[in-house]
């Protein structure tokens, strides 16, 4: 139902209420796409009516306040001046945000490398004079959007099928 919403196939959704009222939703709504809202008022006598209405503030209600962590780690060995082999790994989720964030990024991140530097030179006699460094490179990174694309549908592996879930994921590998 997820991906027929999202191709726009599965559009209209409609509930009839007890007192008989019909409600509507079109597409996929989400506060993230609200440009604009209209406010009408309804005279239901028959003079004229004149005065002020004040819109004070929009309010959401049960909104979901989630912890979110970020970390890193990184490590260097060093043998001498043989080989230097160092590596790192970053994590950071979703609503995670620094002080000066007011909101995370909205994508949970993954990110990870391995660098290794070796001087072959090092195995054979020095009064042969060569050089031989060698440098090895490593590096992969993922990005899963936390809510899909222009929608508040919470991206997980019930709401996402695997093909849906690769087209939406950023991925990015070096060697």
């Amino acid at each position: 139902k997820v991906e027929k919403q999202i191709m726009g196939l599965d559009t209209t959704h409609s509930d009839t209420l007890s007192n008989g009222h019909i409600i509507s939703v079109a597409g996929t709504p989400s506060l993230t796409n609200v440009r604009w809202l209209r406010v009408g008022v309804v005279n239901k006598g028959v003079l004229p009516f004149t005065g002020e209405v004040w819109i004070n503030e929009l309010r959401v209600s049960n909104i979901q306040k989630e912890k979110a962590i970020a970390m890193r780690v990184s490590t260097k060995i060093q043998l001498s001046d043989f080989i230097i082999i160092s590596g790192n790994y970053q994590r950071r989720d979703a609503d995670f945000h620094t002080i000066n964030e007011r909101f995370g990024k909205g994508a949970n991140t993954r990110s990870g490398g391995i660098t290794t530097n070796i001087k072959l030179d090092k195995l054979l006699p020095a009064s042969w004079g060569l050089s031989i460094p060698v440098a090895m490179n490593y590096s992969k990174s993922l990005s899963t959007p936390k809510y899909m694309p222009n929608s508040d549908v919470l991206v997980t592996p019930k709401t996402m099928s695997d093909s849906l879930l690769q087209r939406i994921q950023t991925k990015n590998e070096s060697k």
